[in-house]
């Protein structure tokens, strides 16, 4: 038996076509479109094709930079003013290593920063604070610690 040109059960929709009687994409090509779309937004939220993250330069309050290299922070105490926003730039000096940073006081977490790869910076702003002693901490390696001293 010859094969029919029509698709079964669709009257006058013949093989090929790309719309069906009511103007519509076939299943094939609205399959088609929906795949690329979800495909384009799995790229968009794992961050493929964004911009590496980078540190503002006009941020006006106290800032320092923490590196940290061989799985370790350069600074493990940094001195920041009270009563001011306030900054700390993470440069990850670790060449394919992922750090991150966050800034705590006990249980009260102030800021924490997305995971960033080295080489590469990163900038976390968080309060102003009153004068006080802080923690800051790589939570991938906890074990790289440090404290923030916010004074006058």
């Amino acid at each position: 038996m010859a094969s029919s040109p029509f698709l079964p059960g669709k009257p006058g929709t013949r093989r090929g076509d790309l719309t069906n009687g009511a103007g519509q994409g076939s299943l094939c090509v609205m399959r088609s479109r929906r795949a690329t779309a979800t495909l384009a937004a799995i790229l968009v939220l794992a961050g493929c094709g964004s911009p590496a993250p980078t540190v503002d330069p006009s941020f006006n309050g106290g800032s320092a930079t923490v590196e940290a290299l061989g799985l370790q922070f350069s600074e493990t105490i940094v001195n920041l003013p009270a009563g001011v926003p306030l900054r700390l730039i993470l440069d990850n000096k670790d060449a394919g290593v992922p750090h991150d940073l966050r800034v705590f006081a006990g249980d009260t977490e102030y800021v924490k920063s997305a995971p960033v790869s080295g080489p590469g910076q990163i900038e976390v702003r968080f309060g102003p604070l009153p004068a006080g002693r802080y923690q800051f901490q790589c939570d991938i390696h906890p074990a790289m610690l440090g404290t923030v001293v916010v004074g006058p």
